[in-house]
C-alpha cells in the first residue's frame, strides 16, 4: 500500500519519531556547541581581564616602590650634604681606622651625637659611616667600628658607584643583627635595607659614605604588599638568585609546610623554586629544595625578562598560578604579580 504524507507524519510512527530523535539531536548538539562557545568566550574574557588586573597592579606597584626610593635617596643625599655632618666627618677621617682609636674619638662621639639629634627624622634603625676602603669608621653600634661594611661583602659594585657620586638603593640582604632591641629574637637573622649616599664637602669632594638601615618589612614590604588582589593575589620581590625580598602574603602556609622555621618570615628565606607540585594539599618533593628548579616566572625574570603565564604554572608553594613579571635592573630586583588559577 502507498504510504500518504498524511500517514508519514502520523504522532507515533517510526518515521515521525526519527524525524524528532534527530531533531532533538540537532538541538542538543547545537546547543551543546554553543554553550562550549560561550564558555571560552567567558574563560578568554576572564583570562583577559585577569591579566590586565595583574599588569596593571604590577605596574603601579612598582611606580609606586620607584617614588619610595626615590624619596629615600633624596633624603639622604641631603643629608649627606649637611654642613655639620660634613665638618665632622673631615675631623673623624683623621681618626687612624682602627676601632681602639675610633671608639677614643670624640669625633666618633660628635657624629653619634648628630644622628642623636636627627633621630625623628632619619631613625633609629641604625647608620653607617664608610670610607674609601669600606671599613666603618662611623656607626651607631661598637662592634661594627673598624670592620669591613656589611654591604661590601654582598654589593661592592654598588658601594663603588657611591664613591663615584650616586646615591643608590641596596635590595635586603642578610642584616649582622637584630634591628630592633626589645623584640623577640628569632633563629634567624633579619633582612635588612640600605640607602647609601656620599657625603659632599662644599667644593663636591666625596669624603665617605652614608648608609642608612632600614627594615624591609616596614615600609618596602608594605608598599609591594599594595599589589595584592582576592584572596590570592601577592606580588613580591625577589633578586637574582630567586630569594623572596619581601614578605609573603603565605608565611603561614611556608611554615606549615616546613619551608621556613615557625619563628621566620620568608624574606630571603625562600627561593622561588617548583618543588612539583601543590605542597599546601600535602605534597612533598623528594628532591632537595635547592636542587629544584627555579619557578617559570623567576626563571625568565631573573634573565631579564618580562613576561606573563596565563595557562597556569606552580609558584613557591607548588600552587598553580597565573602571573606577569618583569626584572627592574634600575633596582636590581624582580616583581611579580601572581594569582592562585583556583580563584
Amino acid at each position: 500500500m502507498k504510504m500518504t504524507t498524511r500517514s508519514f507524519f502520523r504522532f507515533g510512527s517510526r518515521p515521525f519519531r526519527n524525524v524528532m530523535i534527530g531533531g532533538l539531536i540537532f538541538f542538543f548538539v547545537l546547543v551543546g556547541y554553543l554553550t562550549n562557545e560561550v564558555l571560552d568566550y567567558n574563560k578568554r574574557e576572564i583570562l583577559k581581564d585577569t591579566r590586565n588586573s595583574l599588569s596593571s597592579i604590577l605596574q603601579t606597584t612598582t611606580e609606586g616602590l620607584k617614588i619610595w626610593i626615590t624619596d629615600k635617596k633624596k633624603y639622604m643625599t641631603q643629608v649627606g650634604e649637611s654642613a655639620v655632618l660634613v665638618k665632622d666627618i673631615k675631623r673623624l677621617l683623621n681618626v687612624p681606622p682602627n676601632a681602639e682609636a675610633l671608639l677614643e674619638s670624640d669625633e666618633l662621639a660628635d657624629v653619634r651625637q648628630f644622628f642623636e639629634e636627627t633621630k625623628d627624622r632619619f631613625g633609629e634603625t641604625g647608620h653607617y659611616i664608610i670610607n674609601a676602603d669600606f671599613i666603618n669608621i662611623g656607626a651607631k653600634r661598637d662592634n661594627h667600628i673598624g670592620k669591613r661594611n656589611l654591604i661590601a661583602e654582598t654589593y661592592p659594585d654598588l658601594l663603588e658607584h657611591v664613591f663615584k657620586g650616586e646615591t643608590v638603593f641596596i635590595p635586603p640582604i642578610r642584616s649582622d643583627i637584630y634591628l630592633y632591641e626589645k623584640k623577640t629574637k628569632t633563629s634567624q637573622l633579619p633582612s635588612t635595607i640600605f640607602i647609601v649616599a656620599p657625603v659632599r664637602d662644599a667644593n663636591g669632594s666625596i669624603l665617605a659614605a652614608l648608609a642608612r638601615r632600614l627594615d624591609p618589612a616596614d615600609d618596602f614590604s608594605r608598599v609591594i604588599q599594595l599589589g595584592r588582589i582576592g584572596d590570592s593575589g601577592e606580588t613580591y620581590a625577589f633578586n637574582r638568585n630567586g630569594k623572596l625580598l619581601s614578605e609573603s602574603r603565605f608565611d603561614d602556609d611556608l611554615r606549615n609546610i616546613g619551608l621556613i622555621a615557625h619563628d621566620a618570615k620568608g624574606i630571603l628565606e625562600i627561593e622561588i623554586r617548583d618543588p612539583g607540585g601543590n605542597m599546601v594539599t600535602g605534597y612533598r618533593p623528594d628532591m632537595p629544595r635547592h636542587q629544584q628548579p627555579l619557578t617559570k616566572m623567576a626563571e625568565s625574570a631573573t634573565r631579564g625578562e618580562e613576561g606573563e603565564d596565563m595557562e597556569g604554572y606552580r609558584d613557591y608553594r607548588g600552587v598553580l598560578v597565573y602571573g606577569v613579571w618583569l626584572w627592574d635592573s634600575t633596582l636590581g630586583l624582580g616583581i611579580t604579580t601572581e594569582i592562585d588559577v583556583e580563584e
